[in-house]
């Protein structure tokens, strides 16, 4: 976070050390997301989302975390001002992980149903007005 592909580049020729060792960016490389803010609506509707919809939601702790994978996301960063949340309703076991985009990819049926509850949480909360999102998020699931 907060970092550029220029501070990273001048990073790894520090670490190379060797000035005879060329270093360049490959063409088409983009810059890093910003970072998105965790007080905003979004991220306070996501929490709410959690604790209402998902089993153990009232206990999780809930914290913005970095996604090092590249999302279409980065296509809506001028409209979205700071406010793109990439976030999975699911419980991975490292077994599921193993099979992201690859052979058997697959979600759990009982990931599925508390990533619908999840959703539909989440999607009523931020479509009410924020003087009345509290209620929304609030609501046993």
């Amino acid at each position: 976070p907060g970092d550029s592909a220029a501070a990273a580049l001048a990073r790894d020729h520090a670490a190379v050390g060797d000035k005879r060792v060329v270093l360049e960016a490959l063409p088409g490389g983009q810059e890093p997301s910003p970072v998105s803010d965790s007080s905003a609506l979004g991220f306070r509707a996501i929490v709410g989302a959690i604790r209402v919809a998902l089993p153990g939601g009232r206990k999780a702790l809930v914290a913005p975390s970095l996604f090092i994978a590249m999302s279409d996301s980065r296509h809506y960063n001028r409209v979205a001002n700071k406010r793109i949340y990439k976030y999975y309703p699911f419980r991975w076991t490292n077994e599921d992980l193993m099979t992201i985009h690859s052979t058997d990819e697959r979600v759990r049926l009982e990931d599925l149903v508390s990533a619908t509850k999840f959703f539909s949480v989440f999607l009523l909360a931020v479509s009410e007005p924020e003087d009345r999102f509290r209620s929304v998020v609030s609501r046993r699931g």
